[in-house]
């Protein structure tokens, strides 16, 4: 979806129409998959009315609801995320990227420094699209397939989906492209702004001269990513919230985003060539999931 942008004390209104076709029939049953084209608006981050953010809003296939999110005004600048959040359904819209982005802007200059706020920000909302899981194993996670949510969930439209490159069975999109490219003058500043908006898989993040597809074991003892010095990142903020000194180091390189976790980065690339945003794998850091090695930008 979109990436929203607002600011403190602001009123965010958003009419969500549901343009799906109807439910299958059948009996919905509490705390199974159903429903698969009852939607809502669910977002994280925001310091809003619970009552107005609600999950248990149901917006049925032909019907509209309007959103009304009164934002305090002394509310952080930060970057945030939004999904749709039926129970029900949720797992299956989600990875089908019922998604995007949700940025509040500072409310004057002295929100952020002078700094920060000229740089260029990138919106990455990068999710998480199985195509076939041979590990069954990913307790308290389960990856399910889309093909396995989609029959699950009893949605009887055709997924019609062909893959160009069937080695290819563990796929993560950013903001619903695979593989985008970005460019960047040389040692231009950009800030990254990131979510994992995936409900099942852990992202590890690097950036890197070429694909790194190796177990980098533990990151606190190596220093894996841009290993040739041409790259410079840092962690601004974390759930939308700044820290109060960026941080870099192995943990930054090698950074590690849980389902639904936000950061900001100030990136920097000095030489001109061609880098990879890519998915790392750390054996120390998800032992119980299958490896996940991607270029994703």
């Amino acid at each position: 979806g979109p990436t929203i942008v607002t600011s403190p004390g602001a009123t965010l209104t958003v009419t969500f129409t549901n343009s799906l076709g109807a439910n299958p029939a059948g009996t919905v049953t509490a705390n199974t998959m159903h429903s698969p084209n009852t939607v809502n608006l669910h977002t994280h981050g925001l310091h809003v009315d619970p009552a107005v953010d609600s999950i248990f809003v149901e917006v049925e296939p032909g019907e509209s609801h309007t959103y009304a999110y009164q934002l305090p005004s002394d509310h952080h600048p930060g970057f945030h995320w939004y999904h749709s959040h039926h129970h029900g359904s949720s797992t299956f819209q989600v990875m089908g990227g019922l998604v995007g982005g949700l940025r509040v802007e500072p409310s004057s200059a002295s929100d952020l420094p002078t700094a920060l706020q000229a740089m260029a920000r990138v919106t990455m909302v990068v999710h998480h699209i199985a195509l076939d899981n041979s590990d069954t194993s990913t307790d308290p996670f389960t990856v399910w397939t889309y093909t396995d949510l989609h029959v699950r969930v009893g949605a009887t439209d055709s997924i019609g989906a062909s893959y160009s490159d069937s080695s290819v069975t563990d796929a993560w999109a950013v903001n619903g492209q695979y593989q985008p490219q970005h460019a960047m003058a040389p040692g231009e500043w950009q800030i990254f702004d990131v979510v994992n908006a995936a409900g099942d898989r852990i992202l590890e993040l690097e950036i890197n001269t070429a694909l790194q597809t190796v177990d980098v074991g533990d990151p606190a003892s190596v220093s894996t990513a841009t290993t040739s010095g041409e790259c410079s990142s840092y962690l601004l903020a974390v759930d939308g919230i700044y820290l109060d000194t960026a941080r870099s180091g192995p943990h930054v390189d090698h950074l590690v985003l849980v389902q639904a976790q936000r950061v900001s980065l100030a990136v920097k690339c000095d030489t001109a060539g061609t880098y990879f945003l890519q998915t790392a794998y750390s054996s120390s850091v998800t032992n119980y999931e299958a490896a996940s090695v991607q270029n994703l930008v």
